[in-house]
């Protein structure tokens, strides 16, 4: 790492970007694709593994054996310099709406996230989003993002409980402070940056039960926070790879749930489980909830802190379920229909499982 010309802070060397978009931005081949969301993600990687060390995450110590791990170069991902990742962006200006940028937890983290939210907001003039882990940040830490251009942020936490959270995060930590310390810094977050622009990162699949994670989610829209939600899927190379998949349905509706809680047109209160802490009414029935589903909004990729909803929809968000979809959105009718049916995986959702369109 090159800090020498940025006192107190770093100027990361590389950065990671989606093989696609590095396609797009012409870094390695010659091919030009459609942005799509006009959103860009761009990931700070290092040579060492990532402090959070989940047990997921092929960047936390994953197995000896493995490179990429190790690098920190997914197969997915191009590895490019940030100057000439710099040089394309500005060349593209025009097709793009927003960068976002995810950082793991390294010392280094903070000061090179803080160069590049500088550079994109600043000399790019691009709104700039950050996706980071809240043990990243110290006091004082959210205003300069704030003022370094940062539109938004994102904080990740992953687990919906705190046992969960020191099994699969920090396993070598023990100390309730950090958990608290999590929520804290989120609650902070919301106030500074406010709540249609702060972000919290969850993982459904993890062990909790469906209530326990709406219970989290409930908690984190109730200081002014929304949810990144994922399904659990354990990469490559991570500790976990191999394990069990979220079930598709048992992510269906927690994304359901979620929207609701989100938009205020439901909360956790007027939901109902079964034994099994499954959730089998979502606060809102009859046509009002049907016309939630048919729009499909709840279905769309929420990992895009961006400026507006990301186009990822069918396949991207569920490719990791156990159930994987083969529709594009083209085909939304005939998705919707199984949408339907994996929300029903027992009838007390509510949820007509009716023939596509």
């Amino acid at each position: 790492m090159n800090n020498n010309s940025y006192p107190d802070k770093f100027k990361p060397d590389h950065i990671q970007a989606p093989a696609e978009i590095s396609a797009s931005l012409d870094l390695n081949t010659n091919t030009i694709i459609d942005f799509g969301s006009g959103c860009i993600n761009l990931f700070l990687i290092y040579p060492e593994p990532c402090d959070a060390g989940c047990s997921f995450c092929y960047l936390g110590a994953g197995t000896e054996d493995d490179s990429a791990a190790k690098d920190g170069v997914r197969r997915d991902r191009a590895l490019c310099s940030v100057d000439e990742m710099i040089v394309r962006v500005a060349e593209n200006r025009n097709m793009l709406s927003r960068v976002c940028i995810s950082a793991t937890v390294h010392p280094g983290s903070f000061g090179d996230a803080i160069f590049l939210v500088e550079k994109v907001a600043k000399d790019l003039n691009l709104p700039v989003s950050l996706k980071i882990n809240p043990l990243s940040l110290k006091p004082g830490d959210l205003h300069l993002l704030r003022d370094a251009g940062a539109g938004k942020i994102a904080l990740v936490l992953d687990a919906a409980t705190e046992d969960l959270y020191y099994k699969h995060c920090f396993q070598d930590v023990d100390d309730g402070r950090v958990w608290n310390n999590c929520w804290e810094t989120l609650e902070a977050a919301a106030s500074v940056f406010g709540s249609e622009s702060t972000f919290c990162q969850l993982i459904t699949g993890l062990g909790e039960t469906e209530q326990q994670l709406l219970v989290a989610i409930q908690n984190m829209h109730d200081i002014g926070a929304m949810t990144n939600l994922f399904p659990f899927y354990a990469d490559d190379s991570s500790l976990l790879e191999g394990g069990k998949p979220c079930p598709t349905g048992q992510f269906r509706r927690m994304q359901l749930a979620s929207f609701l809680i989100d938009n205020n047109m439901s909360a956790i209160g007027h939901m109902q489980f079964d034994e099994e802490d499954r959730v089998i009414s979502f606060g809102l029935k009859g046509r009002a909830l049907e016309a939630v589903v048919d729009s499909g909004k709840p279905f769309k990729s929420n990992h895009n802190i961006g400026a507006r909803p990301c186009a990822r929809i069918w396949l991207t968000d569920i490719k990791n379920c156990e159930d994987t979809l083969k529709e594009q959105s083209s085909m939304m009718r005939s998705s919707m229909s199984k949408i339907r049916k994996q929300l029903a995986t027992y009838s007390e959702t509510g949820i007509t499982a009716r023939p596509a369109l």
